[in-house]
């Protein structure tokens, strides 16, 4: 028994040499056999981004003053107007996103000026969020040309110039936007508003 057990340990090498060369040919005949598919592996499924969608990039959101007034004084109120032009498509939904100096000014409320939208506000420091969507009834085209949508009011505390502005990156939902019904943003471009508050 220990000659025999002294025998394996003597060729113990050479037994695991004989083990790997043979278990290299029967790999090589199975991949062979198999015309050459044994190491395929299932394709990797394309991942589909929600950050971004398709973007005609033509209409337009603008912010502009009731009777276009750009002059205000410390202490008075300000009403902007928040129109857009969906380039003669139907929208379903939008969101309007504003950044102002909140060291500026102070926003105070705003309300819905579209009856076909039920729209609601978001806010924070230096920061107003306007979401609209679509009411199901009455069923009506929601193309907008240059329609008001909104208005926010506004309050100077303190003087400088000031802008409102809407924020705007291309082919992004994480931003302001106009979709249509087939998921498709249309919004292409905005404008501001540059106004000046004096003492």
């Amino acid at each position: 028994m220990k000659r025999a057990y002294h025998h394996i340990n003597k060729h113990k090498g050479t037994y695991g040499k004989y083990i790997i060369i043979v278990g290299m040919c029967v790999t090589i005949l199975a991949y062979l056999l198999s015309g050459g598919k044994l190491f395929d592996v299932a394709p990797k499924k394309e991942k589909v981004s929600v950050t971004s969608v398709k973007q005609k990039e033509k209409g337009v959101l603008k912010i502009s003053t009731k009777d276009n007034k750009r002059n205000y004084k410390v202490g008075d109120t300000m009403e902007l107007l928040v129109s857009a032009n969906s380039d003669g498509q139907s929208v379903v939904g939008y969101d309007v996103m504003l950044s102002y100096d909140a060291t500026k000014l102070q926003f105070k409320e705003s309300a819905s000026l579209d009856p076909s939208f039920n729209m609601f506000t978001f806010t924070k420091k230096g920061k107003v969020s306007l979401t609209g969507v679509k009411r199901v009834k009455p069923a009506v085209s929601t193309v907008m040309s240059e329609n008001p949508i909104g208005k926010l009011i506004i309050k100077a505390t303190t003087p400088g110039p000031v802008k409102v502005s809407i924020d705007f990156i291309s082919n992004s939902l994480k931003d302001s936007n106009l979709m249509n019904g087939k998921n498709e943003d249309v919004l292409g471009g905005v404008e501001g508003v540059d106004l000046t508050v004096g003492k």
